[in-house]
């Protein structure tokens, strides 16, 4: 393995970003000096062209002799420019199975805000411009001996899960029973819809939507979609019957609504150590 990178000082934004890329780097060091514990890690691999220490170049034509590599869940930091200001800031990314994608190119999912920072960067991008990327990040490995992993998502919250759930249902050996509860804000802002009803083909596979606010609302067949929100009587009825050492259940959202949920598990009985919260 070859030692990490040294960021440069203007490297570091100043936005507080989680985890900072000097934090990296001294965690990457002192792994490089016990000559990493854990030799599977995939930023250990020399041909891997992504690092967590350091900023690589990705075009939208772009040719690498090295390959991408990264664990179903992870995500990347992508760093923007603010062309007016010059101000630089950061956002992270969760690239999902999608389409065609080779082994040196990803794809994410974005929502686009009117006045968001990052999302004027990506709409100003033309094919054959150079973005930075950083990564990958999170610790989350597949459980497969849980008998039941229930799924809690919020809105782009569902990018790590539907690279999970695409994982572990392309595993033909996985017989884990996987159930997703789905918050969306509105009928049309249900992302990647189309690519969860075809998981659910699966027989050990199905999901709810539950939405904010409801208009114009048309199911697929034998597609469960509520008008409402999440309650925390939904999760009740998931667990009663559920044996709570076999069960492990994973949320991505807001902060909020992750602690919001985590608050209404543990009440129910779920163990931290059976609950995984994307940061």
């Amino acid at each position: 393995m070859e030692p990490p990178i040294e960021p440069q000082v203007s490297d570091c934004c100043n936005s507080g970003c989680n985890p900072c890329i000097f934090d990296v780097y001294e965690e990457q060091l002192k792994k490089y000096v016990t000559k990493f514990e854990h030799q599977d890690e995939i930023y250990c691999n020399r041909k891997n062209c992504i690092f967590p220490s350091s900023y690589s170049v990705f075009k939208l034509d772009n040719e690498c002799e090295k390959q991408l590599k990264y664990k179903p869940g992870q995500h990347f930091l992508l760093k923007g420019y603010d062309l007016s200001s010059g101000v630089e800031f950061t956002k992270a990314y969760t690239p999902i199975p999608y389409g065609e994608n080779s082994k040196r190119s990803f794809t994410i999912l974005v929502r686009m805000y009117n006045n968001g920072k990052m999302c004027s960067y990506l709409h100003n991008l033309q094919i054959g411009d150079e973005t930075l990327w950083r990564g990958p990040y999170c610790n989350f490995n597949i459980n497969y001996s849980m008998k039941n992993i229930l799924f809690i998502a919020q809105g782009t919250g569902i990018a790590p899960i539907y690279s999970i759930l695409k994982e572990m249902l392309n595993n033909d050996s996985c017989e884990t029973f996987l159930h997703l509860f789905f918050c969306c804000r509105s009928f049309d802002d249900i992302f990647l819809r189309n690519e969860l009803y075809v998981l659910k083909a699966h027989w050990n596979f199905n999901y709810e939507v539950f939405l904010k606010s409801s208009s114009n609302i048309w199911n697929k067949y034998e597609e469960i979609i509520h008008e409402r929100k999440l309650k925390s009587e939904d999760l009740n009825a998931f667990i009663m019957n559920k044996n709570k050492k076999d069960l492990q259940v994973i949320i991505c959202g807001s902060e909020e609504f992750e602690n919001c949920i985590n608050c209404y598990l543990q009440g129910y009985g779920i163990k931290d150590n059976n609950i995984f919260k994307f940061d």
